[in-house]
């Protein structure tokens, strides 16, 4: 009797269960409505598609492993520069030639030299669309930061506006950490190859960079800037127009 109602229980807590689980994906899904990369998001942790989020390779301890990838992704950036370097040396001025009417009939844009202070109201703006993501180097998780907002926005205003008006970013705001994560499953964990470096700044960081990109993509699209087949970093842009 009683295993009978205990198997009885157990389906019942497997329906709760599925219910709640599809009700949250639900409203996951409701809420990224015409975001298709946040959509991509939802559907890859449904899918439990974290490509080796938490895999790494194989070491007699972890300073050792961190070391090895390390020196990997550093020696392959710097032979990303020398590849840079060594094609520009080899690569010809380009020659442009423009006619007459060409030079009369098109107007100077206007210079974009140098970024505009952010209101209060336009940061908290930026700040609320900022996801929930903290990193090690943040002196307090973001949704504690969210919660006392109007507390910090004073200091964090003059901040990036001291940054946007002396044009210089704080060197402690360029640090970030680093996790390596396996480009895609069934890779050989052990080749160093296999994996991709992903930063995680800090949201001081990140803010004064979404402020800073709001300009500056303000300041292109106003004066057409734009490459007329570019689909890519453009708002309403995506692979559907890079392909058609």
């Amino acid at each position: 009797m009683t295993r009978t109602v205990y198997k009885e229980k157990c389906v019942d807590s497997d329906i709760i269960i599925t219910n709640a689980r599809n009700r949250y994906y639900d409203r996951q899904l409701s809420s990224v409505v015409g975001d298709s990369r946040a959509t991509y998001k939802v559907i890859n942790k449904l899918l439990d598609k974290q490509y080796g989020a938490n895999v790494v390779p194989n070491g007699k301890d972890d300073k050792t492993v961190a070391d090895n990838l390390k020196d990997f992704f550093v020696d392959k950036v710097d032979r990303i520069y020398k590849e840079i370097s060594a094609s520009q040396e080899t690569c010809e001025e380009p020659t442009i030639t423009t006619t007459k009417s060409d030079s009369t009939s098109s107007s100077p844009k206007p210079e974009f030299n140098k970024f505009s202070p952010i209101s209060t109201t336009d940061l908290k703006e930026i700040i609320k669309e900022l996801p929930n993501k903290s990193s090690a180097l943040d002196a307090i998780p973001i949704f504690i930061f969210k919660h006392c907002e109007e507390e910090l926005i004073g200091i964090v205003q003059f901040i990036v506006n001291q940054s946007l008006t002396t044009g210089k970013f704080p060197n402690r705001l360029k640090s970030a950490m680093i996790r390596p994560s396996l480009k895609k499953p069934g890779l050989d964990t052990d080749d160093l190859t296999n994996y991709r470096p992903i930063s995680n700044l800090s949201y001081l960081s990140k803010l004064i960079e979404k402020i800073v990109n709001n300009q500056l993509t303000t300041y292109i699209n106003e004066n057409n800037l734009f490459a007329d087949f570019q689909s890519s970093y453009r708002k309403f842009h995506s692979c559907e127009t890079a392909v058609t």
